[in-house]
């Protein structure tokens, strides 16, 4: 049931993101989309989604991910803390991440807000050739 929402709530986050986009068509081009992992998270130090992607697939990447513990969690790529995205409780957080032309792998991290706290977390990770940002 937790992996549908996780799905669900992905599907949600892209639609918005493709509704956003001004288009001269009166009929919107198909995102691809492909999902590299799914899954969950239970952790007091900080739990990672690494991996390597397909070219085909495109050279953007979305991280979404539901916390489902009782503290916020913290979301980064790699291990930039600076420019992560908060997640509080029973809510969802998506991060975004451009491979550029000569990285085809991934690193993501998800932290608890307050070190030593545990995170519980269901997340998921696709691959576009769309920016989720446009």
């Amino acid at each position: 049931m937790k992996r549908w929402l996780v799905v669900l709530l992905l599907s949600t986050c892209l639609l918005l993101s493709a509704c956003q986009m001004a288009s001269t068509s009166s009929v919107p081009e198909p995102v691809p989309v492909t999902e590299l992992q799914h899954g969950t998270i239970t952790t007091s130090v900080d739990g990672q989604i690494s991996g390597e992607t397909s070219p085909e697939n495109g050279a953007w990447l979305l991280l979404t991910v539901h916390n489902e513990g009782d503290s916020g969690l913290l979301l980064t790529v790699g291990r930039d803390t600076e420019h992560g995205v908060a997640v509080a409780p029973g809510e969802t957080g998506c991060l975004s991440h451009s491979l550029g032309t000569l990285s085809h792998s991934y690193e993501f991290q998800i932290y608890p807000a307050n070190p030593g706290q545990t995170l519980q977390a269901a997340y998921t990770l696709t691959q576009s050739t769309i920016s989720p940002d446009a």
